[in-house]
């Protein structure tokens, strides 16, 4: 990856983040991330950092989330983005800080 990657949803909307936010995460950098493709059971970040700690729980992390079945009571159907930690997506579409509740299909670009 040399740019980043950029998120569309099923409306159109696009979302953005650089190759330098990308590999400089406090949790999990993208180029730690071995499979890029949706998890069968369970919910898999292939991009995390958090201002406190790394359990993502304080509110204060930043995530690209490919869901699985684990998240389907919490209504997020297969990819989703979030932005709560103080490293922000360059591109940011939605009204709250984190995409799942406006959109249920999200396709990833790597460049």
């Amino acid at each position: 990856m040399k740019t980043g990657m950029m998120f569309v949803d099923e409306h159109g909307r696009v979302s953005t983040i650089s190759a330098s936010k990308l590999k400089d995460s406090r949790c999990t950098p993208v180029s730690n991330t071995s499979n890029l493709s949706a998890p069968a059971h369970n919910d898999t970040s292939i991009w995390h950092t958090e201002n406190s700690g790394c359990n993502g729980r304080g509110g204060d992390y930043s995530l690209i989330v490919l869901a699985g079945e684990k998240y389907k009571y919490n209504g997020i159907a297969g990819a989703s983005v979030y932005q709560m930690s103080s490293t922000k997506f360059d591109k940011w579409p939605y009204n709250k800080e984190y995409s799942y509740k406006n959109q249920n299909k999200l396709l990833y670009y790597i460049k």
